[in-house]
């Protein structure tokens, strides 16, 4: 017996409430760079400067790897989540739609864009509703504890925060435990639904990919998650050292991914003026003012912003993928 086809997804917001958003996402982070200039007393003119004088060579490594390592290995690593419960996608197509998704994400801010990523992975790699969001979540975790390892490593490094290490070792088990320990989901799923039927179902198919996929690629994956969640410390390392306010990679590692992960709160575009304002916070003490904020700019500019601007001219074809496939049958 066929199976029935999936409930049709909630329409997203309109194009006048997504301009609205967006407005309101990049007057955010204009509101928060404006009060950090204010709070250092630091004129415009001075970030310039230390931008202008930054070595380009270094500039175009941090850009390279950037590119290089976010694109394609964020794309290979989704892909090989995809494959490993049961779906089909090569890493062309997981390509293409991290790059047409990325402008997405910039017209539907307050971290709200990835939903279309759900009805691409049902279109383009044979999974349902329910699985392309778990393998999403899984995606997103294997991010998750490269970040809180890598700050860890730097917390404990620097010898400094020890209530602080504390804590991120505690989360950064957890999070290991969810992915490790497959009996643990079911337990989940049965704890949620107590709470609310719906609710059961939600965290049901959101976990069901860390028992779908066997203990060793689980391992290979968390592996992955934190070779690739080490490339914005990279990225910072160089843009810190071209604007010439050098960190060792102990500050980077705690600092950076500090800043990281301060930065998806939502709000601020593309977390633009959180991000600087926690680098400026932490590292402020170590480096003249203008060198760390003209760094965290160019970090944004760097991890967040090139990349949406790379992928525009792949929007129509990645939106024009979420419909159906019976309706893009029908428009052929």
């Amino acid at each position: 017996m066929p199976s029935a086809p999936p409930a049709p997804p909630a329409p997203g917001p309109g194009p006048l409430r997504r301009l609205a958003l967006l407005a309101l996402s990049a007057t955010l982070s204009a509101v928060v760079i404006a009060a950090l200039l204010a709070t250092v007393e630091l004129p415009v003119e001075a970030i310039l400067e230390a931008v202008k004088r930054a070595d380009r060579r270094l500039l175009l490594a941090a850009v390279l790897v950037s590119l290089l390592c976010q694109l394609i290995g964020g794309a290979d690593k989704l892909r090989r989540v995809v494959l490993a419960v049961g779906g089909d996608l090569t890493l062309r197509t997981a390509l293409a739609m991290r790059l047409g998704a990325g402008p997405l994400r910039l017209a539907t801010p307050f971290k709200s864009g990835g939903a279309a990523n759900v009805l691409f992975l049902r279109n383009h790699a044979g999974l349902t509703l329910a699985g392309g969001a778990g393998c999403l979540a899984f995606d997103r975790g294997l991010n998750l504890v490269g970040l809180l390892f890598w700050m860890l490593i730097g917390v404990l490094s620097l010898g400094a925060g020890r209530s602080l290490g504390l804590l991120l070792a505690l989360a950064l088990t957890a999070l290991l435990l969810v992915f490790l320990i497959a009996d643990l989901h079911h337990r989940m799923t049965r704890l949620a639904g107590l709470l609310h039927p719906r609710l059961g179902s939600l965290v049901g198919d959101l976990l069901a990919p860390f028992a779908q996929v066997d203990a060793l690629t689980r391992l290979g994956l968390l592996c992955y998650g934190l070779l690739f969640q080490s490339v914005p410390s990279l990225v910072a390392w160089l843009l810190f050292a071209a604007v010439g306010a050098p960190l060792g990679l102990a500050e980077v590692f705690a600092f950076v991914n500090t800043a990281m992960l301060v930065a998806q709160i939502p709000g601020p575009l593309a977390g633009i003026g959180l991000r600087e304002a926690s680098l400026v916070a932490l590292v402020g003490h170590r480096a003249p003012e203008e060198a760390v904020l003209a760094a965290g700019l160019l970090l944004s500019l760097t991890l967040s912003v090139l990349p949406l601007l790379i992928g525009l001219p792949l929007l129509p074809w990645y939106l024009h993928r979420l419909a159906p496939a019976e309706q893009d049958a029908r428009d052929q």
